[in-house]
């Protein structure tokens, strides 16, 4: 457990909000993300980071600004993990990043095209006998 999420448990213990904490949204991530990236936490990332895209009005060209705090918060990911995971998310295409501003913050972006292109190579396709079967039992 990280520092920062032990003393936010011990503070919600102490202010009795434990019940709040636990009743908190669950993490959730899509499954065939890890077939896509090979890695739970880049699953895990990438499902987070599409969540937050949802929610945060994108600047320019689908940009949003993202904080390793903030997803820590959200995850549970650590700096590490979320630096490992945005790697593998980088080298796969679907993420870009970009730091803008002063002080420096960093920016993302989810390529959805290169998500695309990825899903339709992992989602198995019907093979022509079972195409058939599927159309015999529809009629």
């Amino acid at each position: 457990m990280s520092n920062a999420l032990h003393e936010q448990l011990i503070a919600a213990v102490e202010q009795g909000d434990l019940a709040m904490l636990v009743a908190s949204p669950p993490v959730a991530f899509q499954r065939v993300f890890v077939d896509v990236t090979g890695s739970v936490t880049s699953a895990l990332l990438l499902s987070a980071l599409m969540q937050e895209h949802e929610l945060r009005a994108a600047v320019d060209g689908g940009w949003y600004p993202s904080s390793a705090e903030a997803c820590e918060r959200a995850t549970g990911l650590t700096r590490k993990e979320q630096s490992t995971a945005r790697r593998i998310l980088r080298d796969l295409g679907l993420l870009q990043e970009r730091r803008t501003g002063y002080p420096a913050t960093l920016q993302v972006r989810i390529d959805y095209d290169a998500l695309i292109r990825r899903l339709i190579n992992v989602v198995p396709r019907p093979s022509a006998s079972s195409t058939r079967s599927i159309k015999r039992d529809v009629h």
